[in-house]
């Protein structure tokens, strides 16, 4: 006869948990309902949770062994201050103010940042800030390719614990959002810093931390909220947590969504009652106005859902205009999205889209700035009738290898850049181009742009792939133009008439007798040299 703890992880957690916990824990198992009120209450239901905890299987072990036999610690005796100073930190005072806390951002880089800062955190937290000794030792630029825990992102943290009768501790990194999971610093235990560390600093503080005599188990992808139990989530944006199962996560509080009434959506919530998608908000959800996803759906008429093997097609019907598809994986992340009624799109489109991998817009003439910012995942993208883009369109997309806008006339700032992975980009139409064109692309080898006319600052900034390069009709560029490209070998603009400092600046190849350019650009290109190699390629 099955053991009735397995039973119901079976039915709750999937066959493979199931099976990893009667190989763990048979001595747990002989007490009945022992192992399940112990998983049930820390783990919110998931078939994917074996695959995760496979990964720690050890400490996940230890974990729940703790909730049976309790270790006795070792008396603390030092003062948190005390400790932190033997692992090489000055713990500065609670900050009680706004003020207190903006002290810190002078220690974190422009764009890495904590939510922090941007204020009323002292609203939901009680907050420290911990500074490394040597700290201004340790430089951001040595640390090309950031972890978590090395030495830069650990030489200031921040301890920050939730209010409330029992608190959660996030530690937060030095790097903020530019690596994974950096609200979980050290796991978010202070022992791993130094030993003692949480009992001294719980007991000097008064805070009543979840679990505190418990082991700890950290599961990347996975929060532990108020209600003391691990959550999977597909994202977080400034302490938003978007789960699977319809549950959205704020500041360690729970909101669980009535399936039969909503649907939780990468950051959106489906009403089904009202017709209405919202951009989520807490507390409570209301609809983002300028939101240009929810506003690109229009009026509803009529909502389906239809389930394809593991995954979800939400079909709208607008009260105008031909039906709209929205693919979703089965933790209701966007896959795809295609919308033939709309034609302008605001700004910070599916900005947080973090999954979606083919969008299809066949009648968008005008898109606003940051269309689908920071898209990692984009395979396929469809924009036929485009005319004009705003600043920042798919900024640091790295995974569209080659595409074509037959329309587009009229490009904004920073189009494309930091992009990894596109190859062959035709733009027959357009004709001025803003700053940053697909500056820091070190891929793209075919540009068709026959009809540019003018193009703004570090255009193909850092370039390294692009060898040959026709702009018949460019008459103007700006600052940095193809600065520190180095494998231009041909270069035809015969129509340029003015160029600025540091044209071509850094180029080693280009062979000027292959290509064309008037004898005033010569002239100006001339004087611009800084080797004798490239005197000697327009004197040929």
């Amino acid at each position: 006869m099955e053991n009735a703890d397995l039973k119901f992880l079976k039915k709750h957690y999937g066959e493979k948990f199931s099976h990893l916990c009667r190989e763990l824990f048979p001595t747990i198992l002989e007490k009945e309902g022992l192992l399940k009120d112990i998983i049930s209450s820390r783990f919110a239901p998931s078939h994917d949770l074996y695959d995760d905890i496979i990964k720690v299987q050890d400490e996940f072990k230890a974990y729940i062994y703790s909730f049976v036999d309790l270790e006795q610690k070792a008396e603390v005796t030092l003062s948190p201050e005390e400790l932190f100073d033997k692992a090489g930190y000055v713990l500065y005072p609670e900050c009680k103010t706004e003020e207190d806390i903006q002290k810190f951002r002078k220690y974190y880089r422009h764009d890495e940042e904590l939510c922090t800062f941007k204020g009323r955190r002292l609203e939901i937290c009680r907050v420290w800030f911990a500074v490394k000794k040597n700290v201004f030792e340790i430089k951001r630029e040595d640390f090309k390719y950031p972890k978590r825990q090395d030495e830069y992102g650990t030489s200031v943290i921040s301890l920050q614990f939730s209010k409330g009768k029992y608190s959660t501790l996030s530690i937060k990194n030095r790097y903020n959002h530019t690596v994974m999971q950096a609200d979980a610093t050290y796991g978010n235990d202070l022992d791993n810093i130094i030993t003692g560390l949480t009992t001294a600093f719980t007991k000097t503080y008064g805070i009543k931390l979840i679990d505190a005599d418990k082991k700890k188990l950290h599961l990347e992808g996975y929060i532990q909220a108020n209600d003391n139990m691990f959550y999977k989530y597909n994202f977080e944006h400034f302490n938003y947590y978007f789960c699977p199962n319809n549950i959205i996560i704020y500041n360690g509080n729970v909101e669980k969504f009535d399936k039969s009434k909503f649907l939780v959506f990468d950051n959106y919530l489906l009403d089904f009652q009202k017709k209405l998608a919202y951009e989520y908000s807490y507390p409570p959800f209301r609809g983002a106005p300028n939101d240009a996803f929810t506003k690109s759906l229009g009026e509803i008429k009529k909502i389906e859902i239809r389930n394809i093997n593991s995954k979800k097609l939400i079909v709208i019907t607008p009260l105008e205009g031909k039906k709209i598809g929205i693919l979703l994986s089965k933790n209701n992340e966007i896959l795809s999205y295609s919308n033939p009624n709309i034609e302008i799109i605001a700004e910070s489109f599916l900005s947080l889209s973090h999954a979606l991998r083919k969008l299809n817009l066949p009648n968008v003439k005008s898109i606003g700035n940051y269309f689908l910012y920071a898209n990692k995942t984009l395979l396929e993208l469809n924009l036929p009738s485009l005319q004009s883009v705003g600043d920042f369109f798919l900024n640091q997309n790295n995974t569209l290898k080659s595409l074509s806008f037959p329309k587009l006339e009229n490009i904004a700032s920073a189009f494309m850049a930091e992009n990894d992975s596109l190859e062959s980009l035709s733009l027959p139409s357009v004709k001025k181009i803003g700053e940053g064109f697909l500056s820091k692309n070190n891929t793209l080898q075919n540009l068709e742009a026959p009809n540019l006319r003018l193009v703004g600052k570090k255009f193909l900034f850092s370039n390294n792939s692009v060898k040959i390069l026709s702009m018949p009709a460019l008459e103007k560029v700006d600052k940095y133009f193809m600065y520190k490209n180095t494998s231009l070998l041909k270069l035809n603009l015969p129509k340029i008439k003015l160029i600025e400092e540091d044209f071509l600046e850094n180029n080693r190849h280009l062979d000027a007798t292959k290509s064309a350019m008037s004898k005033k650009l010569k002239e100006n290109y001339k004087k611009s040299l800084t080797t004798k190699l490239r005197e000697k390629n327009l004197e040929k």
